[in-house]
């Protein structure tokens, strides 16, 4: 019987959105502080969707990374390395955000 076991070929994907996900929230902060150094306004229903967004985003990327490594994904590799991006990627934009305050 020529049966295909799809968990030995399937590719981690909780370990891929770890890793894709908190970049894009990244990326959204970029936009909007580049965009505030260069003057432009956006309104503020557009600032709060951005900021729930952001937070959506890094939380999806903690919870795929520690899903992928509880679950012991293979490769192994995606799933850490998300986990630990996202927790960088937190870091840097809490210092961000706190750096604005002084």
């Amino acid at each position: 019987m020529n049966t295909s076991n799809t968990s030995d070929t399937s590719v981690s994907i909780w370990g891929f959105l770890s890793i894709v996900l908190a970049p894009l929230g990244l990326l959204l902060v970029v936009y909007f502080a580049s965009a505030a150094g260069w003057g432009a306004v956006h309104p503020r229903w557009l600032t709060t969707s951005a900021q729930y967004l952001l937070i959506f985003l890094l939380a999806s990327g903690l919870a795929s990374g520690i899903v992928g490594v509880i679950r012991r994904d293979e490769p192994r590799w995606p799933s850490v390395t998300g986990l630990m991006l996202t927790i960088c990627i937190s870091c840097i934009i809490a210092l961000f955000f706190h750096s604005l305050d002084d």
